[in-house]
């Protein structure tokens, strides 16, 4: 299968390799398949383009990069709709905003996009329980421990 991004050029891609957000993305209800692109020229920031809409795409990246010791709890519910038993088998990435000022990009800590790679399934969260996240978190900001 082909997709043309705008900002990615033509991607050619597999149904495997799709990864589906039943409930969509906080804003965005009405896509729901999406791409993990791998890049050694986005690194270590990883694009989640949209497969629904080739004009959608997030920039992510492993929210552990950002905070060293950056740790969440999910409910219940949310680890059985994205079928695992325990959160440590999910993939856990941060939306980032990479504005042309690259000294204001920022990184949603609060909203995060768990992924089920076994079953290519995701779900993005709000950790409305720990108010240590926020949802504009200065990613160049001294990591904190």
């Amino acid at each position: 299968m082909k997709l043309i991004s705008p900002a990615y050029g033509e991607l050619e891609y597999s149904e495997s390799d799709v990864i589906r957000f039943p409930e969509g993305l906080i804003g965005f209800p009405a896509s729901h398949r999406f791409l993990l692109l791998d890049s050694p020229e986005t690194s270590p920031f990883r694009p989640l383009q949209s497969v629904d809409d080739p004009y959608l795409v997030f920039i992510t990246t492993d929210p552990r990069l950002i905070v060293k010791n950056y740790s969440i709890s999910i409910t219940i519910e949310d680890m059985k709709g994205l079928g695992v038993d325990k959160s440590e088998d999910l993939a856990i990435f941060a939306i980032c905003i990479l504005p042309e000022n690259y000294v204001d990009a920022t990184a949603n800590l609060r909203a995060p996009v768990l992924v089920n790679h076994q079953r290519m399934i995701g779900r993005q969260v709000i950790l409305a329980e720990n108010t240590a996240f926020s949802h504009h978190h200065n990613i160049l900001q001294a990591p904190a421990q």
